[in-house]
């Protein structure tokens, strides 16, 4: 009995370390994590979803309104990439994306080599390929 009780502590142990390994890193307050290891915040409002992907940002990057650029008449007002803080082999990659009628906001860690993630259609018909390129 006291051998089954070892394994089963031992069992939970490596489940929530390897849970807490897979989502290590901080995001604003109302993000869940989802099954695509991601993180994911869903708004249907497009400046409230812009504000909490630049929040999710400030805590991994620096903002610089200047360079990072809004693009309100995208399907994907915001996309951004950084190097993950706590492993250079890591980036990070933030946006904001209208899906049906809400709009997501996802944040996701890619490993730090050019990566291709998505295509999306614009309103006016063309196709945007969005890429992680490694920094």
């Amino acid at each position: 009995m006291k051998n089954l009780k070892k394994i089963t502590l031992t069992l939970l142990f490596l489940v929530f370390t390897t849970i807490l390994n897979a989502q290590n890193y901080d995001v604003p307050e109302g993000f869940r994590w989802t099954d695509k290891d991601e993180y994911l915040y869903i708004s249907q409002d497009k400046e409230d979803a812009i504000q909490k992907c630049m929040q999710a940002f400030s805590m991994h990057g620096t903002i610089d309104i200047e360079n990072d650029k809004i693009y309100m008449n995208s399907n994907i007002p915001i996309f951004w990439t950084t190097i993950d803080k706590s492993s250079r082999n890591m980036g990070m990659v933030f946006y904001c994306i209208k899906y049906k009628d809400d709009y997501d906001v996802i944040i996701k860690r890619v490993k730090n080599k050019d990566t291709y993630l998505f295509s999306v259609k614009e309103s006016n018909g063309e196709y945007l390929d969005l890429f992680y390129l490694k920094q």
